[in-house]
């Protein structure tokens, strides 16, 4: 769960960008929300990157086959 500041600047955002004043109760809901979504978004793209630098490291060390 976010802290109160964080809901509070979520709230402000909101506002500016919709023109629409949050109740408290929404604000911590949607904040909350939208930092999850957030996170999952980021564990995902991080985990792509894992594997894209995983793939790179492999494809530098394959080995040739020799005859």
């Amino acid at each position: 769960m976010l802290p109160q500041e964080a809901v509070n600047q979520f709230a402000e955002l909101y506002e500016r960008l919709y023109g629409v004043k949050l109740h408290p109760a929404e604000a911590v809901l949607r904040a909350n929300t939208f930092f999850e979504y957030c996170k999952a978004i980021r564990s995902d793209f991080l985990k792509l990157n894992e594997n894209k630098n995983d793939n790179n490291h492999e494809a530098g060390t394959r080995k040739v086959a020799t005859r």
